[in-house]
């Protein structure tokens, strides 16, 4: 086990304290860092949360794992492409399912990929991992420029579709979809490394 979670309650707010082994996150970096990673989503949180979390204490305060994560991309690179990758994939199969005159699998479909689209956005500016609540975190964003702030909180729309759309209302859903996900990889290649990163994967393909 790499970590372990437990919740405190501090003047009336829930916080959640992770203890961690240090060699265990070591070794899950070394795999981050080697061609081809593939961590699980515990592995994922768990980077995530010490990156931008808060360090209490530390036994071995040789070991800076924060400091470790902080100073390396790796993480936001890999985050940020396998999300993006999923989208895509996730709206492959709302079209498949539309086709197949199967709507409310198209819908759910298309909506997760808009989900996987900002989860892609988000890592590629630090935060791999934001949990359940992570619509909360578009409130509160830097995002940097008026233009990336006006996409990202206007399309929060696509996220809640209307569950019966059929024919030209599902179509118009998913290319509003389609248009989302080519705004936002423009947005995250604004940055150079993830512009290289997503030319060099195969998966990723112009919309």
């Amino acid at each position: 086990m790499l970590a372990t979670h437990m919740i405190c309650l501090l003047n009336g707010v829930e916080v959640e304290v992770t203890f961690v082994l240090a060699p265990s996150v070591l070794r899950v970096l070394k795999r981050l860092q080697a061609q081809g990673p593939e961590l699980t989503e515990e592995e994922i949180a768990l980077l995530g949360r010490i990156r931008t979390g808060w360090t209490v204490s530390e036994r071995r305060a040789e070991i800076d794992l924060q400091s470790i994560l902080r100073a390396d991309r790796a993480l936001d690179v890999y985050c940020a492409t396998r999300n993006y990758v999923f989208a895509q994939k996730y709206l492959e199969k709302a079209r498949k399912s539309a086709t197949d005159g199967d709507s409310l699998t198209s819908i759910y479909l298309a909506r997760t990929a808009v989900e996987q689209s900002y989860r892609s956005y988000f890592a590629s500016r630090g935060f791999a991992s934001l949990g359940a609540k992570w619509v909360q975190f578009l409130q509160a964003f830097d995002f940097g420029s008026p233009a990336n702030r006006s996409l990202f909180r206007r399309c929060v729309a696509l996220l809640f579709p209307v569950a019966d759309m059929r024919g030209a209302g599902l179509d118009d859903y998913l290319a509003q979809v389609n248009d989302f996900l080519s705004s936002t990889r423009t947005a995250i290649e604004a940055d150079p490394l993830h512009k290289i990163a997503f030319s060099a994967c195969p998966q990723i393909y112009r919309l």
